[in-house]
Parts: structure tokens; sequence; C-alpha cells
């Protein structure tokens, strides 16, 4: 098991107790790929916003935020927000992904227990019109909703997994149930194809993790695979290669895969994650701890990682190849995020409060601790040119990639949540004090307007 005793900075020597310390600096996030980025459009799994948060369309028109559990919904630069009183507490929710559709698929209800008796609901919402296009009524509790590429099929996905049809919300198929809850959810650069990680199996101490590729047309299973790891995060590349990689396990390989219209597991590397994927889709990003206990079953750790002074080591893996390279970093678990470029690494170290910032230049190798407070990056969004980013840390941060360095942006309030316009040329950050999302100019770091809500 990857041990994080004395992470929390107070040798603490049960795992649980160091879990729990990384949650509560860290929200979960405690190594790996960073999920704390911000950007216009859906996430994987759609989008859980809690009251404060701001999410922007895909098109980047409008934005997305919750009053009391209400769904508001405003135009970035405007100067009002409107609460969609009509509709249920909202739980996640997802763009509509055409170019210029302004609408959102809504999912509520599906947290509860269900004692209740009360159905879980999905909406379609077409915000132009002001109006609802079609309303599910499901008896499920589902944790994600995530939409395909050409906008044709959401997929529902907790326990088990259902397909609608985006435009009508009709039911396609029954629910496909596997033998573990879902962990993990991805659809195929192309579309054709979605992929479900199941939770965790054990035989004996061994873990073992279910994967299966399923059409998106109709949810038919093509193949499935199973992987001698903890399930987690799972990463595909355009070619459909699957790498899955967890934090914290008993055994936690990379695990290569091929997924899509075959399955079957390629290779096993050393290494932990949850990997990241680099935006043009060449590299993926891991780490390696140089003091995990030697598997004699598993990947072998290189030479030059066990003779190290340094603990952890960035991993970088070619995807095509699936050569590696290997970097020293830190004493301390990190996590780690691309630019929208691909061509630099941000990396911080969550856990260790006295720690900098780190960039590492993929094309030359060079790696740089960036000048400024020693913040940390749980919450952020990058400008699309690559240049910069702004983040949350007790505070309002600018990360000036151009010159690695970061400052403090005074502000007369402390927002609760960050994020960009597609552009890149407004910042949005919102006050739940006076209900408002500001519009920030980049540039100058003046507000250029508000909205209420």
């Amino acid at each position: 098991m990857m041990r994080l005793n004395g992470v929390c900075g107070l040798g603490v020597a049960a795992s649980l107790l160091a879990v729990g310390c990384a949650e509560w600096k860290t929200g979960g996030n405690i190594g790996g790929a960073n999920q704390g980025v911000r950007s216009p459009g859906n996430r994987q799994g759609g989008i859980m916003l809690e009251d404060g948060d701001v999410a922007v369309s895909a098109n980047g028109k409008f934005f997305a935020t919750l009053r009391e559990g209400r769904l508001v919904l405003g135009d970035v630069g405007g100067t009002t927000a409107r609460a969609l009183d009509s509709l249920p507490r909202v739980e996640r929710i997802a763009f509509w992904p055409h170019g210029d559709g302004e609408g959102v698929f809504v999912l509520a209800g599906a947290q509860r227990d269900g004692t209740d008796g009360q159905p879980e609901r999905v909406i379609s919402y077409n915000r132009a019109e002001d109006r609802v296009v079609w309303e599910k009524q499901l008896t499920r509790r589902d944790r994600w909703i995530d939409v395909t590429p050409d906008g044709r099929r959401l997929i529902l996905s907790g326990t088990d997994l259902q397909l609608l049809d985006a435009a009508t919300g009709q039911e396609i198929g029954t629910p496909v149930q596997g033998e573990m809850p879902v962990r993990d959810l991805d659809i195929t650069r192309d579309g054709r194809f979605f992929i479900v990680t199941q939770e965790t199996s054990w035989a004996g101490d061994r873990p073992k993790t279910r994967i299966e590729s399923r059409r998106t047309e109709d949810g038919t299973k093509v193949c499935e695979v199973e992987a001698d790891n903890c399930a987690d995060e799972m990463e595909v590349t355009e070619d459909n290669r699957a790498f899955l990689a967890p934090t914290l396990c008993q055994k936690d390989p990379v695990t290569v895969m091929k997924v899509g219209e075959e399955c079957g597991v390629e290779r096993q590397m050393p290494g932990f994650g949850p990997v990241a994927m680099s935006p043009d889709g060449k590299t993926a990003m891991a780490f390696i701890d140089r003091d995990v206990p030697v598997d004699p079953e598993g990947p072998a750790i290189p030479a030059e990682v066990k003779s190290s002074n340094t603990r952890f080591h960035l991993m970088v893996i070619d995807v095509k190849t699936l050569e590696f390279r290997t970097q020293p970093v830190a004493q301390d678990l990190p996590r780690y995020t691309y630019t929208p470029d691909g061509h630099t690494l941000v990396v911080d170290q969550p856990m260790d409060v006295l720690s900098a910032i780190e960039t590492f230049d993929l094309l030359s190798g060079a790696h740089r601790a960036v000048q400024g407070p020693r913040v940390k990056l749980h919450r952020f969004a990058f400008s699309p040119d690559s240049r910069r980013a702004f983040f949350l840390s007790d505070g309002v941060f600018e990360l000036d990639l151009a010159n690695n360095a970061i400052r403090a942006i005074p502000l007369p309030f402390m927002p609760s949540s960050v994020n960009v316009s597609q552009d890149g040329l407004t910042v949005l950050l919102t006050n739940t004090v006076d209900r408002t999302v500001r519009f920030m100019d980049a540039d100058t770091k003046e507000e250029r307007g508000r909205a209420s809500y």
C-alpha cells in the first residue's frame, strides 16, 4: 500500500487519520491528476454545483450557479440572472453540447436515499426559449450525468447505467447492471463507445477491477477486461488506449489497456495516479513512489528512482510507445495538471504547506519553483492561451506562467468560486454575501460588471 505516514506534517501513523487530514486540506484530491481545474463546458460526470459555484457554458455565452439549491442562469457580462424556481433542487447539470445551443440538462432528486418515495428527475431546459423541452421521472438514484459529444445520448450512472435519448428523454434499452457499482465512466473521443469502470472487487488481498466497453447508440456491451488494480479515474486516448492508476491501493500499478472495439490488458507499469492526459493526447502523467514496498509480482521501479534522494518522481509516459521518463519532484505526494497547450505541467504538494508550486517545461525538461506566496491549486481556471491561471486559496491569486510568479489580487470580498470565459478575457467570481457573479477583466483585474441573482 502506498503509505501516507507523516504527510499532514504531524507524523500521523494511522492511515485513516492521514486520509482524514488529506480530505480536510484538499477536499479529497490529495495527489495525482488535479481535479480542481474549472473551464467552460461540461465536465466528466456532469457539473456538481453548490450554492455559489459558477459554471460557464461551452459556447461561453451564459453561466450557471445555484441559489438555495435552485438553478440560476445568466449572460456572461450581463447585469442580471434568473433563478428557475419552477425546476426542482439541482444536484448536477450538463450543458447542451451544440455550438449555439443554450440549454442545460438537469439531474435532480438523485442523491436522496429513496425513502421519501420521490422519483429522480431528469430535465432538458431550453434557455433561449425559456421552456422545459422534456422531463423524465425515474425510479433510480444516479450520481452522474454524461452527454455524448454529438449530443444524442445522455448516460445516467451510479449503481447501474441508463441511456436516454437527449432530444426526447426516452429510455434507450433497459438499465445496465454490472457486478459492482460504477466507479468511473468515459466516452471515447469518437463518441462511439462509453467505457465503464466498476468499483474494486477483491480476490483475497488482490484487487480486481472490471472495465466494460459499450456502444453509445444502444448500450450494448462490446467487450470487457479485468485489471489487477483498484478502480479510479481512467484516461482514454484518441486511439482508445486506456490508463488506470489509483493513488491509494494495496497494489498501485499503471494499468494500460485497449478499450473500444476490443478489450485487453497491454501492460502493467510502475507508478500511481490518477493519470493526467495532455490536451494533445500525446503524453500521460503519473508518479512513482521510491519508498513503496517491493511487490514481487508487480512491475519493477526504475533504478534511478530507487537510488534517488527524492521520494516522489513524475512519470511522463508516451501514450504511443509506452516509453517513459522520470523526474524527481518532491518528498511529499505530488498533484499535477497540464496547461491547455500541453507544454507545461503545474505541480503542487497539497500536504506540504511550505512547498512552492512548480512548473515543468515538458519540451526542455526544465523545472522551476514559482515565486510568490506559498499557496495551493485547489480551485483554479487557466486562460486559453496558457499564460496564466486564476485560483482561490484563502484569497484570489494569479499564476503568471509567462514569468513563473504568483501574486495576490486584492478584492473587497471573498469569492466562493472561480471560472473564466471562453475567450479568457473575463474571470467570473461569485460573491455569496450579496448574491452576485462578478466579471473581472483578466488583464486589468478591474471589475467590468456584475450580475445579481
